[in-house]
């Protein structure tokens, strides 16, 4: 049995390795336990004041790299409708990374963007808390465990129209074309000054998460493996 973490992934196994449908079972990932607490006012300040961030900012999570379309999400900034926004990045490189820093000095952003690494594993869902929402525009995901962990957080997700990132966000999220920076750029602009999306994003995600949920991810996975004993 080979076990996939989407029907995406499962449609490229068969595609790629001439799979026997049957064989493969799809099992979704699910949040850590660190997701399910509560972030208060005063954990986000102490963080805040720690990093050094800016109150209000859109949020990356991944490598810096040609499939995470990262330079891509860096030319929405530098939209009209978004010189007054700013983006934190939870990183640890990647092949695109210098390219990346060159981009953001030679179009004045280094005020603007800000590279966290080393976060620990319990810090990451104060950073969901503290965003506006994540920026999620890869050109191919097997699954997009960073587009979940936003939801599970209550926060609005930008992301790929493509590949298996709809499989994820369901209705939950704003999907794009990860080419057109235009419409990276207007979505994002959109997050900011749409004042019922965050209760709509809240009531959508409620319903989502559950495909995801860690009791149904489990008792598949228990139940896959007892099929095979």
């Amino acid at each position: 049995a080979i076990v996939a973490v989407s029907q995406q992934t499962k449609a490229d196994i068969i595609e790629s390795y001439n799979t026997a449908e049957d064989k493969i079972h799809v099992i979704y990932p699910t949040w850590n336990k660190e997701y399910e607490h509560e972030c208060g006012h005063a954990l986000k300040e102490e963080f805040l004041e720690k990093c050094r961030l800016p109150r209000d900012f859109m949020l990356f999570v991944g490598s810096i790299s040609k499939r995470k379309n990262f330079i891509h999400t860096l030319k929405a900034f530098l939209l009209p409708e978004n010189i007054d926004k700013n983006l934190v990045v939870i990183t640890q490189g990647g092949d695109e990374y210098k390219k990346a820093q060159s981009f953001i000095y030679e179009n004045g952003l280094e005020n603007r963007i800000y590279f966290l690494k080393n976060i620990l594993w319990y810090e990451l869902p104060i950073i969901y808390h503290l965003s506006q929402g994540l920026i999620y525009v890869s050109l191919y995901e097997g699954f997009g465990l960073p587009i979940l962990e936003a939801l599970v957080c209550g926060k609005p997700v930008i992301s790929s129209k493509i590949s298996s990132m709809p499989e994820v966000g369901g209705d939950a999220c704003i999907f794009v074309d990860p080419t057109n920076v235009e419409e990276l750029g207007a979505a994002i602009n959109f997050i900011y000054y749409n004042i019922t999306l965050a209760e709509e994003i809240k009531f959508k995600t409620v319903q989502q998460i559950q495909k995801f949920n860690p009791e149904i991810s489990s008792k598949q996975l228990h139940d896959l493996y007892k099929s095979l004993i």
